[in-house]
C-alpha cells in the first residue's frame, strides 16, 4: 500500500507513473495480493484520477473496495496513452458489444 502524494514533487521520470500503475498488479502473478495506491482527490487533477481508475481492477473509494467496471487491461491502457490503439482493438470491442444483449431504452 502506498500513499501517492509524493508524485506531486515532480521527480524525474514521474511522467511514467501511470505506466507503472497499469502494470503494478502484474507484479504478484498467481497471488491473491493486490497493490493499493492512495490518491487524495483534492490534490490530483481529474485526468490523473481517471487514469488511476482506468488502470486498477479494484478501486477503493471512501473506505470501501469496489470491483471496477471501468478497468482497462494494462496493454490496452498503455496503447491508449500512446494514442497507438490498433483499429482491430476497436473492431473487436465493437463486435463484442454488437453480440451482447441490447439494452431497452
Amino acid at each position: 500500500m502506498g500513499e501517492m502524494t509524493w508524485v506531486l514533487t515532480k521527480l524525474p521520470g514521474i511522467e511514467k507513473l501511470m505506466d507503472y500503475e497499469a502494470k503494478l498488479n502484474y507484479f504478484f502473478p498467481g497471488s491473491r495480493s493486490k497493490a493499493i495506491c492512495q490518491y487524495n482527490e483534492t490534490k490530483f487533477n481529474p485526468d490523473i484520477l481517471l487514469d488511476v481508475i482506468y488502470s486498477h481492477p479494484v478501486v477503493g473509494l471512501y473506505g470501501s473496495l469496489f470491483q471496477n467496471p471501468y478497468y482497462i487491461s494494462p496493454e490496452l491502457f498503455l496503447l491508449r496513452k500512446r494514442k497507438d490503439v490498433p483499429i482491430t482493438v476497436y473492431e473487436n470491442i465493437r463486435d463484442s458489444l454488437l453480440e451482447s444483449e441490447k439494452l431497452r431504452i
